[in-house]
């Protein structure tokens, strides 16, 4: 008969939980709501800029998109049609695609770099 078999140590038995951990983590980023980036927009501009009814995900998504003054503000500028939105993570950044159904006829293009420890918009 061959040596005892160690038992499992404790770094073997942390694996599986890694790995749920990581699995949740991914599918939350995966499939994020696009009432994130609702949420982030409004708390971003002071409620300046809002989504209202947004569909899809973080990444790419689509809302109507109001305007207003601000939290304190009575009075509200809701855009014809819907905006939407394809964000995609690049190495270096983030690209962010526009279009409003009412105002542009070509996507407008919104570059997000990290360079040398500062961002820089494009």
């Amino acid at each position: 008969m061959g040596a005892p078999q160690p038992l499992a140590t404790m770094s073997d038995q942390r694996w599986p939980l890694v790995g749920l951990v990581l699995g949740v983590l991914m599918g939350v980023t995966v499939f994020a709501p696009a009432s994130w980036m609702a949420a982030m927009l409004g708390q971003v501009t002071g409620s300046r800029l809002q989504l209202s009814q947004p569909r899809g995900t973080l990444w790419r998504g689509d809302a109507q998109l109001v305007l207003s003054g601000g939290k304190a503000s009575r009075e509200a500028l809701v855009l014809p049609g819907r905006v939407s939105w394809r964000l995609r993570p690049q190495w270096t950044g983030l690209v962010l695609r526009l279009a409003a159904d009412c105002c542009t006829t070509e996507p407008l293009l919104l570059s997000a770099r990290l360079r040398w420890g500062a961002w820089s918009l494009a």
